[in-house]
């Protein structure tokens, strides 16, 4: 599965968004199983916690490895996004990123989420926003292959 399409545009779904690519699950499957586990209405567009969004890749067979958090660091707030990009993020890994509010894919300096498909760091409307967790996408060869190809 790629970069589901029908993620794109203004809907909060940041984290289904998210738990769809990590895991190659069609949007619409990955929506359905978190609204029913988790009790949301109706009325429900996809707004998550970042419990809601691990605990799902795990059940839909993705796994991740915990590289930031800023309450287990003892931090008041984390790195600025765009320059731990730019600074500390390998090349080779593939993120999932929260920030302020957000969560998106970060790979090769390019960010995924439900504005786009790989915008560049230094372009992307989230640039300037502080980090609250960093988990790395494990094994992340189909994903990174995947992001590689855009979008389905």
């Amino acid at each position: 599965m790629l970069y589901p399409k029908d993620g794109r545009g203004n809907k909060p779904n940041c984290g289904v968004l998210v738990v769809a690519t990590v895991t190659h699950k069609p949007l619409s499957e990955v929506f359905a199983h978190m609204k029913a586990k988790y009790g949301k209405n109706g009325n429900w567009k996809g707004r998550t916690f970042d419990h809601q969004v691990i605990n799902t890749i795990g059940e839909l067979g993705g796994r991740l490895e915990n590289v930031f958090h800023k309450d287990t660091m003892g931090v008041k707030r984390g790195s600025q996004f765009m320059k731990w990009v730019n600074e500390k993020a390998q090349k080779d890994s593939a993120y999932v990123v929260w920030t302020t509010g957000h969560v998106q894919i970060v790979k090769e300096g390019k960010v995924y989420d439900q504005s786009g498909c790989g915008t560049p760091i230094a372009e992307h409307w989230g640039r300037r926003k502080f980090i609250k967790r960093i988990e790395k996408v494990t094994p992340f060869d189909e994903l990174i292959e995947d992001l590689n190809k855009g979008i389905a």
